[in-house]
């Protein structure tokens, strides 16, 4: 139990934790930019990430292309050689191995790439929020919390999505700790008049419960906005 006399003149136990908490345009930002420095230690795995995201849209430029010389060259039976349409660079490779193939050739090869974009990439769910992979959660706090940080997502599937869901995970686990160990030496360095006026318990409950949110915060404004 805290001592009566170490309170301050005027105000009760409970309005130890938590006072000021209005907060201006200026205090959040101030408090985006710390929680954005937790990323730092973490760069390179950051940058793989949003290579991963980004290169999980490569699907949506590629797909087309192939489509069209389904319908143009091997049904409609155009020559390959004769297309009015200038296909795209990153595409030209595929284009100049096929070149001089039959309709049927072409229909095989055509169907070979889109075999390798569905294993490479997946199919698709339909879904704009992407892949997403959440472990089994109760109602209580501590489960909830914990989902957090073993959750992940990916906009693509297949073998990319799977390696972009696994960086992920380990992005969120890595953040995640680092802001809990660094509250937690925090919490040790306070002095013990401190520690004994003030709830420590509920210090304990934000650092192990409330401190997965950061890699949400972090995230969604730095990942998120490009999706």
């Amino acid at each position: 139990m805290p001592d009566p006399k170490r309170q301050p003149p005027g105000r009760s136990y409970d309005d130890v934790v938590d006072v000021h908490t209005d907060l201006t345009a200026a205090d959040v930002f101030r408090i985006l930019g710390r929680c954005l420095v937790y990323i730092r230690p973490h760069w390179r795995l950051f940058a793989l990430k949003f290579g991963l995201m980004l290169g999980s849209f490569a699907p949506l430029l590629v797909v087309p292309w192939p489509i069209k010389i389904l319908v143009d060259h091997v049904v409609l039976q155009h020559p390959l050689a004769q297309s009015t349409i200038r296909f795209p660079p990153f595409f030209e490779p595929f284009v100049a191995g096929v070149a001089g193939l039959d309709p049927f050739g072409l229909l095989l090869a055509t169907l070979a790439l889109l075999g390798v974009l569905v294993i490479l990439f997946g199919a698709g769910t339909g879904d704009p929020r992407g892949n997403m992979a959440f472990l089994a959660q109760g109602q209580d706090t501590a489960t909830q919390s914990e989902n957090l940080i073993s959750a992940g997502w990916s906009m693509a599937g297949g073998v990319w999505g799977l390696a972009d869901l696994l960086c992920n995970i380990r992005l969120v686990q890595r953040v995640t700790d680092a802001f809990r160990t660094h509250l937690f030496h925090r919490l040790i360095r306070l002095p013990m008049p401190v520690l004994d006026d003030q709830r420590i318990g509920d210090s304990i409950y934000r650092t192990m419960y409330d401190a997965p949110s950061v890699q949400g915060i972090c995230f969604d404004i730095t990942l998120m906005p490009v999706v």
